[in-house]
């Protein structure tokens, strides 16, 4: 329970900091597309929730390693470093546009 515990907190903290300051990047990470089928937002958005997401799962799975619960933090482990391609080219994606 903590492992989700610590990550959602994380998780939490860093997108209240990314809303907060997002017009210092939002030249770098919002998204100024208005015009597709699917957008909905009147403003400039920042696409970035998936590097927040990563980060807490990062976070939860750090906590999992100082637990004595050592098989869990290496199966842990390796689904995040399975998930690491497809974090990398969703970041790209969504800074390059």
């Amino acid at each position: 329970m903590l492992t989700i515990f610590s990550g959602f907190i994380c998780s939490l903290i860093i997108g209240f900091f990314v809303l907060h300051y997002q017009d210092n990047h939002r030249s770098v990470t919002g998204d100024h597309d208005f015009d597709g089928v699917q957008k909905f937002h009147v403003t400039a958005v920042p696409r970035i929730g998936g590097a927040i997401v990563f980060v807490g799962i990062s976070v939860g799975i750090l906590v999992r390693y100082f637990s004595p619960d050592k098989v869990a933090f290496d199966v842990s482990s390796y689904l995040l470093l399975a998930a690491i391609p497809a974090f990398l080219g969703g970041l790209v994606e969504d800074l390059t546009k």
